[in-house]
């Protein structure tokens, strides 16, 4: 009798993988339709659930002055994938930024150093004896908090007070709802 396979994980073809939060069975429904509509579906819960994880731990890279905690922050980077890291920097800062639109230039600021902190520690960092998908990885999200440093910047420069503001509008922004 052949034993069953079994679809656990999703990788991209720099080398990333991606664990499923559920093996798919394909002996459990034969017909190919079924069972890639069943990896499609688990793909999409699996990046949610990581994107959950990744969102919550991001919330102790930083203390209360704003500084960087480098080795939970490694940690954080070495865990989980790229998509999933890019996603959960770019929800933190939309939710951050629109927060701090309601305190006025003084707490936009606060973000604009906070982007700058985080800048410092990942050009240090990818200089550094780390491995090639961590580099990666960083290198990706200078590029994103570039912009998010750029954009904020901006904002405060230009007086933008409200996530109303066609300004703020007109960025690409992500929106993080754990319950979804």
């Amino acid at each position: 009798e052949k034993a069953p396979e079994t679809v656990v994980a999703m990788q991209s073809r720099e080398g990333e993988t991606v664990d499923f939060v559920k093996a798919i069975d394909i002996n459990a429904d034969p017909s190919i339709n079924a069972w890639l509509s069943k990896t499609e579906a688990i793909m999409q819960t699996s990046l949610g659930e990581h994107l959950n994880s990744a969102m919550t731990d991001l919330g102790t890279l930083f203390d209360e002055s704003g500084k960087i905690n480098e080795d939970a922050t490694m940690a954080w980077v070495t865990k989980y994938p790229c998509q999933v890291l890019l996603l959960a920097i770019l929800a933190d800062w939309c939710g951050k930024i629109e927060v701090a639109f309601g305190g006025g230039a003084a707490e936009v600021e606060k973000i604009l150093s906070r982007c700058v902190e985080q800048l410092n520690f990942m050009a240090g960092k990818v200089i550094t004896d780390i491995g090639n998908d961590v580099r990666q990885k960083l290198a990706q999200m200078i590029t994103e908090v570039v912009h998010q440093r750029d954009v904020t910047r901006q904002l405060g420069n230009d007086g933008v007070a409200s996530p109303k503001n066609f300004q703020w509008l007109s960025q690409m922004r992500m929106y993080w709802n754990p319950s979804e």
